[in-house]
């Protein structure tokens, strides 16, 4: 197993079938998919296990209970379970690109995180979409049309971004511009690499701040380079209200004790001292 795409989740069964369509059809094939469910409904985790069997790909499901925002926890998790020796995170509320695994995969290297592009869907576009329209490619297609013309007369943002196209192949730069942080909704690292910075600090509770900049912060520290996609690695945001930061200055207290006491491998991650 070549890559493992570890998607973070939470009860948004619908959400997460568009994106599961989409890895469905991806150019690259060589890879596992885990959901890492932050304590979803019985129900919703009852038709996770009816989906394993449908996709082309390898479905896993690493779940616990519902405790508040405890993403960091089953996200080091999902990481333990994952067989292949690249990883891939992705939120569960964006959908990829056809060649979305493909432009991770190739422009892997040591020491070296990618981070990805993001097209943020408007709510009347992100409400058309199906699983079905996904699997056969008219998200891809549709960007030319209805999201387009949706970026000039409607709220779908970043269209910039979405661009792979003929001579427009994938380029991945070393980050000039220290404040253009890996975006937790689309990185991609090796997975000797997480293991060495401890993986995710399980401190963080509620989301917004500090749990992707963290993992930026403790790479970096340990000497990585952060490299970013123009052209490649492209996503779809489906539209949903801003998450409230409830937890914010207990998360900004950690990535500063972090930053000031430069800590590469977190000893609250994947292994914790006793």
């Amino acid at each position: 197993m070549s890559v493992s795409v570890i998607i973070s989740f939470y009860n948004k069964i619908e959400v997460l079938k568009l994106l599961l369509a989409g890895f469905d059809r991806q150019s690259f094939e060589d890879f596992e998919v885990i959901i890492a469910d932050d304590g979803s409904k019985e129900e919703v985790v009852a038709e996770i296990n009816q989906l394993k069997s449908v996709y082309s790909f390898e479905l896993k499901h690493e779940w616990h209970p519902d405790d508040g925002w405890q993403k960091n926890i089953i996200l080091n998790k999902a990481i333990e379970a994952s067989q292949g020796e690249y990883l891939i995170f992705v939120d569960g509320d964006c959908i990829p690109h056809q060649h979305f695994v493909k432009d991770h995969y190739q422009n892997r290297e040591s020491r070296v995180l990618l981070t990805g592009r993001r097209v943020k869907l408007s709510e009347k576009i992100s409400k058309q979409l199906t699983a079905d329209e996904v699997g056969v490619g008219k998200l891809d297609r549709r960007f030319f049309s209805a999201v387009v013309l949706d970026s000039f007369f409607g709220k779908t943002k970043h269209i910039e971004k979405g661009y792979r196209l003929g001579g427009l192949v994938p380029q991945v730069k070393p980050r000039v511009n220290p404040k253009r942080e890996v975006l937790g909704c689309n990185f991609s690292l090796h997975k000797s690499d997480m293991l060495g910075i401890n993986g995710f600090d399980e401190r963080y509770k509620g989301p917004g701040i500090g749990e992707d900049i963290d993992i930026d912060l403790r790479f970096t520290n340990g000497g990585g380079e952060i490299r970013l996609f123009k052209f490649g690695a492209i996503q779809y945001h489906v539209y949903h209200p801003v998450l409230s930061r409830y937890d914010k200055k207990n998360n900004i207290k950690i990535l500063e004790e972090n930053k000031s006491n430069h800590v590469i491998a977190t000893p609250y991650g994947l292994k914790q001292k006793s």
